[in-house]
């Protein structure tokens, strides 16, 4: 299901990222959450864990959640196998034999050979420029004013409140997309017709994001996501602050569902189990609430619902 969410009649389906996908990533990765996405990268490590209970260690290399498989590597003989995840019932199989004996032929794909595609890509970013412009406002002033007086039919000075107006120069911001080449790297895990590929997976983009959360570099990560996610500069900031304070009460005390939920709420105006929900809808042809919420979270972030819309197709 495609997103696309049009504007005095053009449609921008960009490839670049947004607040949403940091909050999707968060509660996939963030150590927490009861998101289907969770759930089923924990049941991953689980098997890992069950499989190297026979004695060998298992690291998972990658999960494919539209295929339900997980890479698994032998870190003994070096060697990537995939296994069917989704035929592994954490509840009853307490052993590596109670998963393995299930297992049917395609079940279980050895010797995958991993192989690194390079290529050259284009990437949008955000350039931000600063203007000053004289702007006049008003204000409410108690004090005396000089003006008509309707009881004398005269003009003469008044004492109270009266409307009065200036004028004073004002910062305003220009936010121009641009594109970049940038060089990428997919690796592909292949046994004959059986091929994984890193895709899917969360983009290299917000592994950026996540090492500038641990250094608690507030100014650097404003500045990454006003260039990358095309965010202005105060909700860049605002943006990078609530990400850093959450990495640092997610290394103090760990982080709970409700935390992650104010997070996904601070970040898209609503949490990320709603927009499953509203996704869900769409997809049996009632888009009004998911439109609804990419037209919310698109005001809540200065940016388009071209832009928006965009974010939601590359995380969904």
């Amino acid at each position: 299901m495609k997103i696309n969410k049009t504007i005095k009649g053009t449609t921008q389906v960009g490839r670049w990222l947004g607040v949403v996908a940091l909050a999707s990533w968060l509660t996939a990765c963030g150590g927490g959450g009861d998101s289907e996405v969770s759930q089923e990268n924990n049941k991953a490590h689980q098997l890992a864990t069950l499989i190297s209970s026979g004695g060998v260690t298992h690291q998972v290399i990658k999960v494919n959640y539209s295929k339900n498989y997980v890479v698994l590597q032998n870190m003994q003989t070096g060697e990537f196998v995939a296994y069917n995840f989704d035929k592994y019932n954490p509840a009853t199989m307490k052993t590596a034999s109670d998963y393995l004996n299930v297992l049917m032929d395609g079940d279980v794909v050895h010797n995958l050979q991993k192989r690194d595609y390079t290529y050259q890509a284009q990437e949008t970013r955000y350039k931000t420029e600063t203007y000053r412009e004289l702007e006049t406002f008003t204000k409410t002033v108690y004090g005396y004013h000089y003006g008509y007086d309707y009881d004398c039919g005269c003009y003469r000075y008044h004492y109270g409140y009266y409307k009065d107006t200036y004028q004073d120069w004002v910062t305003k911001e220009i936010r121009t997309p641009y594109t970049v080449w940038v060089t990428r790297t997919d690796t592909f895990y292949q046994n004959g017709d059986f091929s994984f590929d890193t895709t899917d997976e969360a983009p290299k983009d917000l592994e950026t994001v996540g090492g500038l959360m641990a250094q608690a570099n507030v100014d650097q990560l404003a500045g990454y996501i006003g260039e990358h996610y095309g965010l202005s500069t105060s909700r860049s900031s605002e943006v990078a602050r609530l990400l850093v304070d959450f990495e640092q009460v997610k290394n103090s005390r760990g982080v709970t569902a409700d935390d992650l939920q104010a997070l996904q709420s601070d970040l898209m105006g609503t949490d990320l189990a709603t927009v499953m929900a509203a996704k869900k809808k769409a997809a049996n042809g009632d888009a009004q609430d998911l439109n609804n919420l990419v037209d919310h979270a698109a005001q809540l972030n200065d940016i388009s619902p071209e832009q928006m819309g965009s974010i939601l197709n590359q995380f969904m």
